[in-house]
């Protein structure tokens, strides 16, 4: 749950008079998928990762070691990364690094220039960000705006500046789509210039009076019939924002009416009364934007934007070949390979036991190969309100959630109901193995027998194997001039990236093959487990656990199985209510209802829908709390103590 004031309890639990807010944050120039921003430089360092000053980030990640002598052996230094790992682009903030140095006075003896190009917009501000850990900066330096027929619209000039942060507001500047910043003197002599951040995003905060409506679906397992083993769903906001003044009109001349475009990050909230009358914001999650809705007959512009799961959808898992790994690892490999940072994913530390011998995932979605991990774990998959990706393993609730965060009194609700899950009862649960095991002798997985390499160039062949999953691969050349040769590799289960590069003066045709010892699954084993009373109470209900995999052990699968059978071989008698809301509760909080004094009375929330349309309300599903774990949790008192939110009359 969301911490919150005692003001906010008391404002948010009124009986009435109840008043709450709403507030969106849209970025309209969110670099983090914005393709139409390109960066030039006139010099670049050779660790340098010029993108990087759009992309929202104005800090570097570490104190890069600069090969200019002011770097001391003390240990705060580190490394820089190679510009050819994608993986640190994504993870490390290097910025750009001109190729030039400062000289007398820190004057350089050419312009430094970076040049950013985006789709028309209009600028409001200007922001140059450089290095915050060893206090560079500079001085003197001019930012030109330039329209699409290249005309000069405005010129900042700047001289004798200190600051490592420097903005300024301008009067607006409509339809520019470059800036160019040009630095002429740094802060330090013998220094290359170093500029984390020189794209100002254009942002925009509506608040209540300017939203039609706003709804929350967010959850931790799909709503469906059959078990949720291996769903994975993206909370989903869907919104409406006021368009009276038709400032969301295409060609309508405002700020952002070329910008309403897929892809825009949404930061939603709901409020209410906290500390001294201040509204206190409960943020509601992270979101893009698919298709806006922009009617020329109505006053809205609308949209439904999800999380960071659906970013995950759209890109590629590509990691090389992994061997005895725990599926910990290969969930913290997929989310490391996406981009994100330590601190914006949190895993089960009860995922990190069971070594997995051979990894064998295809070239799939980051997000279809989170879904393979975390059903290989029975976890549960989603996205918390301030972004973090959670993957729960499945005793998750009853180790971390032991406590109830509300108890939702009978005045509070509109309706309860506590269906019971018949559809979801599987009492012989089955688990299929699938050992992966190398063939004795290695085979030709891939050949190409007329590839012809330019002269004085480097080609990169992406190869797929004929036969996969596969290790120990090895590329050759089987036949072909001196002077062409394989100078890079990168191996994965399903093929390679092979660089060949040309020394020659002229084009060469060459013959390469990839040989590899092939796994194939060897030994498959079905393993059943059975609870005998649910039988005899339901008859015989078959789950057949997907094929995965990650799924190579006997001792494993039977894991899996009973974990399977241990929550879904009886009828559950969940919650399903409607009721005013408190927008604190977050997905895995345990929550107590007061209609009866029964164990019925415990829930972990699995998933909420929050609505706000001037007035708040919330409907919610929870997962039973089992009798056994609230006797072993509470010593016997299935009453909890009464939460701490005060319910007042008026």
């Amino acid at each position: 749950m969301i911490a919150t004031s005692a003001e906010y309890k008391v404002s948010i639990a009124k009986r009435t008079k109840r008043q709450t807010y709403a507030k969106i944050e849209v970025n309209y120039t969110d670099p983090f998928v914005d393709q139409s921003i390109t960066v030039a430089v006139s010099s670049e360092g050779p660790a340098s990762y010029k993108g990087q000053v759009a992309d929202g980030i104005y800090d570097p990640s570490h104190n890069w070691f600069p090969l200019d002598g002011s770097a001391v052996l003390d240990g705060t230094f580190v490394l820089m990364p190679p510009t050819a790992d994608l993986i640190s682009a994504l993870s490390m903030q290097v910025g750009w690094w001109s190729g030039e140095s400062s000289g007398a006075g820190g004057t350089f003896a050419a312009p430094q220039t970076l040049t950013v190009t985006f789709v028309a917009r209009t600028i409001e501000s200007l922001l140059v960000a450089s290095d915050s850990i060893k206090l560079e900066y500079p001085v003197d330096f001019t930012i030109k705006i330039y329209d699409a027929a290249d005309t000069l619209l405005h010129t900042e000039t700047v001289m004798g500046n200190t600051l490592v942060y420097w903005t300024a507001a301008i009067v607006a500047v409509p339809l520019a789509v470059k800036q160019v910043l040009s630095i002429t003197k740094w802060s330090h002599v013998g220094r290359c210039a170093k500029v984390y951040e020189f794209f100002t995003s254009l942002q925009r905060t509506y608040l209540s009076d300017e939203i039609f409506n706003l709804e929350l679906l967010e959850e931790r397992e799909s709503d469906t019939a059959s078990i949720p083993v291996g769903n994975i769903s993206s909370n989903q906001l869907t919104f409406k924002l006021y368009n009276k003044a038709r400032q969301f009109d295409y060609g309508s001349g405002s700020a952002i009416a070329n910008l309403i475009k897929p892809m825009r990050k949404i930061v939603p909230y709901i409020g209410a009364a906290g500390v001294a009358g201040a509204t206190e914001w409960i943020p509601l999650g992270q979101f893009w934007t698919q298709e806006w809705d922009v009617p020329d007959d109505d006053i809205y512009a609308s949209s439904v934007a999800y999380d960071l799961l659906s970013l995950m959808a759209k890109t590629s898992y590509t990691p090389g070949f992994l061997v005895n790994k725990t599926l910990y690892d290969i969930i913290e490999s997929v989310c490391q390979n996406f981009g994100l940072l330590a601190g914006t994913y949190y895993i089960d530390p009860d995922l990190d036991v069971d070594i997995i011998p051979y990894v064998s995932i295809d070239k799939v979605s980051h997000r279809e190969a989170l879904r393979l991990a975390t059903e290989a774990g029975s976890a549960s998959v989603f996205v918390n309100r301030l972004g973090v990706l959670h993957v729960e393993g499945p005793n998750y609730l009853r180790d971390n959630s032991a406590v109830s965060q509300r108890t939702i009194t009978s005045s509070e609700y509109f309706t309860r109901k506590n269906p019971s899950r018949y559809s979801t009862v599987n009492n012989v649960v089955q688990v299929k193995t699938q050992p992966l095991v190398p063939d004795a002798a290695t085979s030709k997985v891939y050949e190409d027998d007329a590839l012809v390499i330019p002269a004085g160039q480097t080609v990169v062949i992406h190869a797929v194997y004929s036969d996969s999953p596969c290790i120990n691969a090895v590329a050759s050349i089987i036949a072909g001039p001196g002077g062409v040769s394989i100078t890079a590799t990168t191996y994965y289960s399903w093929g390679a990236d092979i660089s060949v590069t040309n020394a020659n003066a002229i084009d060469n045709t060459i013959e390469i093959n990839v040989n590899a010892n092939v796994l194939r699954v060897s030994g498959s084993q079905t393993i059943e487990v059975r609870d005998e009373a649910s039988i005899v109470e339901y008859g015989a209900k078959y789950f057949i656990f997907p094929d995965n995999p990650l799924i190579q052990d006997a001792q494993v699968a039977l894991k899996i199985a009973n974990q399977v059978l241990s929550i879904y071989s009886n009828a559950r008698r969940d919650l399903s209510q409607e009721w005013r809301g408190d927008p604190a509760l977050e997905l895995s909080d345990r929550i107590t209802t007061d209609a009866s004094r029964t164990v019925t009375d415990y829930f972990w929330l699995i998933r909420q829908t929050l609505s706000w349309d001037g007035t708040f309300r919330a409907s919610h599903d929870g997962a039973l709390v089992p009798l056994e774990y609230i006797l072993s949790t509470e010593a016997g008192d299935l009453i909890e103590t009464e939460d701490s939110y005060l319910l007042e009359t008026e």
